[in-house]
Parts: C-alpha cells; structure tokens; sequence
C-alpha cells in the first residue's frame, strides 16, 4: 500500500528516511552530488521474494529505492528488534540478486543490536580488533537500490577475504564468489576485493 512507503529528498549533505514501521536508510554526507528522492518500504519474508538458507532467520526487510542512482558512499539501514529476538547470534545484512536465473543472497555486511535495533555496519572488525589501524575489512556496503533483508544465526560463521582478478591481471568487478558450506554469495567490489561468510570449519571459495 502506498501509505507503506515512505520517501523524502535527501541531497549531498546527506539525510535519513524512517519507514511508519520504524525501518531507516541514512544517506551520509557526499554520498549523492545532487538532490533525489529516495524511499524506503518494509518487507514481509514473501514480499522479499526468497527463501532462507535453513541456518538462518528472518529478522526483517526492506526495499530501497535511490531513484536508479549509486550511491558515492554507502547509505546504512536500521530496523527495530523484532519483539522475540533476545539479540544473540551473527546478524547480516543480504541483498536478494537475481543471478543465472535464481534468486540469490548476497552479502552485504553484518550488523549489530543496539539500542532495541538492528544496525548495520560497513566495516569487519579483526580478530576483535577494530580500534587500531589496519584492524577492520571494508564492505561495500549500501550503494544501489533493491531487496535487503536481516537475517540471523546462531551457528559458527566466519568471514574470508580476498581479491579477483581478471584475465589481464586486472582487478575483476562483479565476480560472484560463493562458499561450498553456506548458501550466501559475494560479489567482489570495484577494486576486486571481497568478503565472504563462510561456515565455521574447513570450506571451500569458488
């Protein structure tokens, strides 16, 4: 229903959008050049159009919209602590891909629970670490618009990194990696670098 959208003009000093059911998208300073509008909508599992990796709960969605522009700087979303969550587990952030023909989730970044919310975040702290230099990996985060959903576990996942190439050396964007133990996918960024989450254990990156 239309009253479940929510959009407001957001320019290059940045801005946030909050859904009537609590659901925000902040747009950060420099991240557009030019005044659009964007929009946000909460999702159901179904409106989200994809099923779930047997691991993993659905925590909430949304659907973003950027007026068909990417984002210079990613945008960050929140959602409210659906009432059952204790606030334990991994939380990601996914975005639903259609790729060869199937719906795919893709990761995006984790998340984490504060304040009564679910709050994503662009950045991997290392091995706990994070308050040095040199400690975090950086995602990509939130540039364009589409499917995202929350979803969360209370099974052993960990995160690789690394980087594609192409066939001339250069790095490759785009590039789907996947794990052999975990039904998510990654894409590797602009520099070719990428983030995967991957199932506690011995896996395999392809």
């Amino acid at each position: 229903a239309p009253e479940d959208r929510q959009m407001a003009v957001i320019g290059p000093d940045g801005g946030t959008v909050t859904a009537v059911t609590g659901e925000s998208v902040t747009l950060p300073a420099g991240a557009v050049t030019n005044f659009i509008p964007v929009e946000i909508k909460a999702l159901t599992q179904q409106e989200a159009g994809t099923s779930l990796p047997a691991e993993f709960n659905f925590e909430g969605a949304v659907s973003l919209s950027f007026s068909g522009n990417k984002l210079l700087l990613p945008a960050s979303i929140s959602i409210p602590l659906p009432a059952q969550m204790t606030g334990a587990g991994q939380f990601l952030l996914v975005k639903a891909l259609e790729l060869e023909g199937a719906t795919r989730l893709a990761l995006v970044g984790i998340c984490k629970v504060e304040n009564g919310r679910i709050v994503f975040l662009v950045t991997l702290p290392i091995d706990g670490g994070g308050q040095g230099g040199g400690d975090l990996l950086q995602f990509e985060g939130i540039l364009t618009g589409g499917r995202y959903l929350v979803i969360q576990t209370d099974a052993g996942i960990g995160f690789a990194g690394g980087n594609v190439l192409g066939s001339t050396g250069s790095p490759l964007s785009g590039a789907v990696v996947s794990s052999d133990k975990l039904s998510l996918v990654s894409l590797s960024f602009a520099n070719g670098n990428y983030i995967s989450a991957v199932a506690a254990g011995p896996f395999t990156l392809t």
